[in-house]
């Protein structure tokens, strides 16, 4: 199951199924990216999860491919080198004791630019009060359900208002649990 949220309220979160890379999808198949074409992305069922950028469907399809039959890839199943295509837009947060806090082990270089900030070795602590509680409501979700999730919501890039969408992915540690987050965010 993946979990996808919409705007502030992640308490009406909709539950949906997993996608499966596409039948016969090759590594190389999800590493190459597509044409951006918004009006096929509309074409969804109510059981797959609504992603609006086919940067975080590519994602989420290498992430699936990963994981293979178990419940969540670990984080090293990712080659640095698979990931290029996301690296600017990517977090890489580890998840400390009891998923109460959250530290940024990577912080994207077009993320730090969009927000004027680089959060890389901080802590959610860091953060504004609001945006704080709601990432770490999200990533405690995350790791509680340990499934992926998609935010979609309203934020201040560079000084005006833009949808953004998110993609949050759990990642095993030894014991199973979720020990790290890779998240993803773009601009619509």
């Amino acid at each position: 199951m993946v979990i996808q949220c919409s705007g502030r309220d992640h308490n009406r979160c909709l539950r949906g199924q997993q996608r499966a890379p596409p039948r016969g999808a090759t590594l190389q198949d999800i590493l190459t990216p597509a044409p951006y074409d918004r009006a096929m992305l509309t074409a969804r069922t109510e059981t797959s999860l609504d992603i609006h950028h086919p940067l975080l469907r590519r994602l989420l399809d290498l992430w699936n491919a990963k994981r293979g039959d178990r419940p969540m890839p670990v984080r090293a199943d990712f080659d640095v080198f698979e990931l290029k295509d996301w690296l600017g837009n990517l977090m890489l947060i580890e998840v400390l004791p009891e998923a109460s806090e959250f530290r940024y082990r990577l912080y994207g270089s077009v993320l730090a630019s969009y927000y004027n900030r680089d959060l890389t070795g901080k802590l959610t602590a860091a953060l504004a009060p609001e945006t704080r509680d709601i990432v770490r409501r999200e990533y405690g979700e995350v790791c509680v359900l340990r499934r992926p999730m998609t935010v979609e919501r309203k934020r201040s890039v560079k000084h005006s208002e833009r949808m953004v969408a998110k993609l949050i992915l759990p990642l095993a540690g030894p014991d199973d649990a979720v020990h790290m987050i890779l998240v993803a965010s773009y601009p619509l």
